[in-house]
């Protein structure tokens, strides 16, 4: 019926899943909510987690799920979580992740839940078995030789397939359900991995490229520096060319005469 993944816990823990409604039907499903000991029900809130929280996992989250109802009943000597829909998902295969927020914090649980058609879900009906035939002889001296033919033309029996009962059925699906969880949490675990790996990555080439703006920046600063300088040197007054002594003149114009 479902499978599920377990994230990282710190308040109230989710149980297994129980689907108890067939394909093409309104979703009726629950679970069982355990509390820590400094918690009450009254303090618990449960709720579809939104996309960001489904980025964390890395899964997709279906847009019909804000349609999915949430209820806690106390009535019971545990405390369950109910999910209901008014009309049947639109997908059988879909993915649900609930937030469980409490004083002590908040938890994430992923459910992959696979939806079967009913009449998978009923339960086998017995067969009646036929008597065998059982053939008389015609006269003593047949009823002496039937015994041997007999023995040489019986049919073999072969064992009949062993059909499980409800509660053996359901005992199978929630082991079958325990090595899903096992399996996902697992999936879980590499995905998170994976994502805080990007994430550092990510950093790390941030503060490169920061490095090299600054790099970057100060180089610019130095040739500015040196432009500043160029136009201080060109913008400096001209030396004007000192003037002839009057002497100096004198003794031009007698060489000339």
């Amino acid at each position: 019926m479902f499978g599920c993944s377990i994230a990282p816990l710190r308040a109230a823990d989710l149980g297994p899943l129980m689907v108890s409604s067939p394909n093409g039907s309104p979703l009726e499903a629950e679970m069982t909510l355990t509390l820590q000991p400094e918690e009450t029900p009254q303090q618990l809130e449960v709720s579809i987690g939104d996309a960001t929280e489904y980025g964390w996992l890395e899964i997709s989250r279906p847009a019909w799920v804000d349609a999915l109802q949430v209820a806690l009943d106390f009535s019971a000597d545990a405390v369950r979580v109910r999910l209901n829909t008014s009309e049947a998902p639109p997908e059988a295969n879909f993915s649900v992740l609930l937030v469980v927020s409490s004083p002590s914090g908040r938890s994430l649980r992923q459910y992959d839940v696979v939806l079967r058609e009913a009449e998978v879900m009923a339960p086998p009906v017995a067969e009646a078995e036929a008597p065998e035939p059982v053939q008389t002889p015609m006269n003593p001296a047949a009823a002496e030789r039937e015994p041997a033919i007999q023995r040489r033309s019986a049919p073999v029996l072969r064992p009949r397939a062993v059909r499980k009962s409800g509660d053996e059925a359901a005992r199978a699906e929630q082991s079958s359900s325990r090595q899903l969880t096992i399996s996902s949490a697992r999936a879980t675990s590499d995905a998170l991995s994976k994502r805080a790996q990007q994430l550092e990555e990510n950093s790390a080439a941030q503060r490169r490229a920061i490095e090299e703006a600054n790099s970057r920046i100060a180089e610019l600063q130095g040739q500015v520096s040196k432009l500043e300088k160029l136009l201080a040197l060109k913008g400096a007054p001209v030396t004007a060319k000192p003037a002839e002594k009057p002497a100096e003149k004198a003794a031009e114009k007698t060489d000339g005469e």
